[in-house]
């Protein structure tokens, strides 16, 4: 894995750390592979799967941002039940080869646009989600078909995506959380479920746009911004990026 830490300041001990998302990694292969004997014969339910992925750039320790969407999609292809661990030496927005879509362009407008563009350098990309599905559609008919028919094997997924991208969270420990959409962003509030630690800074039910939590123990933001389709550029470079300003600048 490509793994460095942001703050050259502090004595990092980078190796425990890499050990610890191997872990992790095993954690998700291991549980892929539980799944493939539940349902691997089940075609019409694995077409929608399209691997296990975590990682959609370096992993810096003490970035000043982690973005986390979702889950992985439809631009990812694969085996349905193995984990890739590929490995990125850029952000994925920055990546051309990578980058042609609308979520990687938006973002890269609102950072020009706050002239912050600099930060996508040393910026953590990951989901909440790591199986990869064409679209979230896909993704909640797998999660229903489990819901269904495998309950038990459906709430210790649940349990896992909780449970790792908490840790790895930890293990990164970003300055800032950047939530792209509502659901991750409704996610990850529910993650951190320990009310009297957050202030909400901006209300995203009343503003419509996006929302913020500051957590008091440490100064880190939890931000989160629509991506819902046919939103503008005055909407996203107006409404958007200015309130995304207050947080990273």
């Amino acid at each position: 894995m490509i793994l460095k830490s942001q703050d050259k300041r502090e004595n990092i001990d980078l190796e425990t750390i890499q050990n610890q998302i191997e872990t992790i990694e095993n954690e998700v292969r291991d549980f892929a592979l539980l799944l493939k004997k539940a349902i691997g014969e089940n075609k019409e339910i694995t077409s929608l799967l399209l691997g296990w992925k975590i990682f959609y750039s370096p992993i810096v320790i003490n970035s000043k941002i982690v973005f986390i969407g979702i889950n992985p999609g439809g631009g990812d292809t694969g085996n349905p039940f193995v984990y890739y661990n590929e490995e990125h030496k850029i952000i994925e927005y920055l990546d051309d080869e990578r980058n042609d879509y609308m979520l990687a362009k938006n973002t890269k407008k609102i950072f020009n646009k706050i002239d912050k563009f600099n930060l996508l350098e040393n910026t953590v990309k990951m989901n909440t989600k790591f199986y990869a599905t064409v679209g979230v559609g896909e993704m909640k008919i797998f999660e229903d078909f489990l819901y269904r028919n495998h309950r038990e094997l459906y709430i210790h997924l649940i349990e896992n995506n909780k449970k790792w991208t908490k840790e790895l969270i930890a293990i990164i420990n970003p300055e800032n959380i950047i939530c792209e959409g509502k659901s991750a962003f409704d996610f990850m509030d529910d993650l951190y479920d320990d009310g009297d630690n957050w202030t909400k800074t901006l209300d995203y039910d009343t503003n419509k746009y996006c929302g913020n939590f500051k957590r008091k123990s440490d100064g880190m933001n939890l931000f989160g911004y629509t991506r819902r389709k046919g939103l503008s550029d005055e909407e996203l470079l107006n409404k958007i990026a200015p309130e995304l300003l207050k947080i990273v600048e």
